[in-house]
């Protein structure tokens, strides 16, 4: 990145990506979604051809401002508005955190468009000499001496289809049409874009780690972990592509290789918090609470007022039977997010696993409607002896539901409720609590890339 570059090879290659917006501008043909390091390496010498050719550029444009201000004020506006737009994005006044992005030149290329069709209205009236149409001037003058109102800028249509105009006109829309039609294939899917990155910036290490995470996303592991290894060798040890890397193997349930990741991305970064929370989320899978715990409340102390973690640390909690403290930790998280309903159903099933029936069947219908929302709900229901509640839950549940295996679940234990409580050599039973779901995994999220 140019933030990381001494300041005098900074602005050396700051002149040079110039020179790449303006070939684009006029060329548009090699597009990238990604310019990020290392695909555009630094200028090491003011000798460079790269380097060289962007600089004439940079200075014509200010040249040819002066020059059209009186002989065309239309192309002056033009380069004028593209030049001082370019200039907030060019890192040559101040660094703005992106070396090079397409998009940044989207309102400086209305400048150039402007500048670009005065010289096509220009070049009509030269390839069309001997047969323009009088203009608006010539006819209030009435066709005597010059007129001193400025000449106004016009276009004739009807010079556009002559030869010398239409010829090179056609082929410059052909191409550009093209072009634009190939572009748009590109963002298909995911994995068809990402992979477009990779050819389009092969020596950026962010298009192979996207790269990596998409194919994570869609199970193709081995693909991905590849990836990684090639974002990790063009910018090692960076905590993003470790933390992504972390989080496909722990998709794979590779926890103790997850772990390892997640630990070298926070060696790079100590305050990486979401780096923390994965590790937690980590630790608990492999079945250590404790050393999840304190993951989660390093986290914790880097971002006090989020409520997920709150919860995270919670769910840790109750895993190690601290149940007041977890408790508290559950009433903070809801301080915080009131009407969230990832904690609310944490919480709930939390209530229902300590036998606060009362209390979980109040959170639980505060959360929603998902499926172990409604199973808890019915679990609380029933443990309270209130049988036509839990089914009217359980109905809800299969009615939105009917595949979901843990409602068909419920069904089954109903039920086997009603059956017995039919029965003439049994009397009526006693409530029973019936098991809860537990509290959900260590993080509030599924980790993604």
């Amino acid at each position: 990145p140019l933030v990381a570059l001494p300041p005098f090879t900074r602005e050396l290659t700051a002149i040079k990506v110039a020179g790449l917006y303006g070939w684009r501008l006029l060329v548009p043909w090699q597009l990238a979604a990604d310019y990020s390091y290392r695909q555009i390496p630094p200028v090491a010498s003011v000798l460079e051809p790269t380097f060289l050719a962007a600089f004439a550029v940079v200075a014509a444009v200010p040249v040819l401002v002066w020059w059209s201000w009186r002989r065309a004020p239309a192309v002056a506006l033009g380069l004028g508005l593209l030049a001082l737009t370019f200039a907030m994005v060019s890192n040559l006044a101040f660094l703005i955190g992106t070396i090079m992005a397409e998009r940044l030149i989207y309102l400086p290329s209305a400048g150039f468009c402007l500048a670009a069709a005065v010289a096509l209205e220009r070049a009509t009236r030269r390839a069309t000499a001997g047969t323009r149409a009088p203009s608006r001037v010539d006819i209030a003058a009435g066709g005597g001496a010059a007129s001193a109102t400025p000449e106004v800028v016009g276009l004739d249509l009807r010079r556009l289809w002559r030869p010398p105009i239409a010829v090179p006109l056609a082929i410059v829309v052909a191409l550009y049409a093209a072009r634009t039609w190939s572009r748009n294939v590109v963002w298909r899917d995911r994995i068809a874009f990402f992979s477009t990155m990779i050819a389009e910036a092969p020596d950026s290490a962010r298009s192979h780690r996207e790269l990596g995470s998409v194919l994570a996303d869609h199970g193709k592991f081995d693909l991905a972990r590849a990836e990684f290894e090639r974002s990790l060798a063009i910018k090692p040890e960076d905590p993003a592509t470790l933390y992504n890397l972390g989080n496909a193997l722990l998709q794979e349930r590779r926890y103790d290789d997850a772990i390892e990741a997640y630990e070298r991305a926070l060696a790079a970064k100590p305050d990486f918090a979401d780096a923390m929370v994965n590790l937690g989320n980590a630790e608990s899978l492999r079945g250590d609470s404790e050393a999840a715990l304190a993951s989660m409340r390093r986290a914790l102390a880097l971002s006090p007022r989020s409520a997920s973690l709150h919860m995270n640390v919670a769910n840790e909690l109750f895993r190690l039977a601290r149940r007041a403290e977890a408790r508290d930790e559950y009433e903070a998280a809801l301080a915080l997010e009131p009407d969230a309903p990832e904690i609310l159903t944490n919480y709930g099933a939390f209530l229902l696993t300590v036998g606060d029936y009362d209390a979980a069947v109040r959170v639980y219908r505060r959360a929603g409607d998902a499926p172990r929302v409604l199973v808890g709900l019915a679990a609380a229901y029933r443990a309270q002896g209130r049988a036509a509640d839990a089914r009217a839950a359980y109905a809800r549940a299969a009615q939105l539901f009917p595949n979901d295996s843990g409602v068909r679940q419920l069904g089954d234990v109903l039920r086997r409720d009603a059956a017995t409580a039919s029965s003439p050599s049994v009397g009526t039973a006693a409530p029973s609590g019936g098991a809860a779901p537990p509290p959900g995994g260590g993080g509030a999220t599924p980790p993604g890339g």
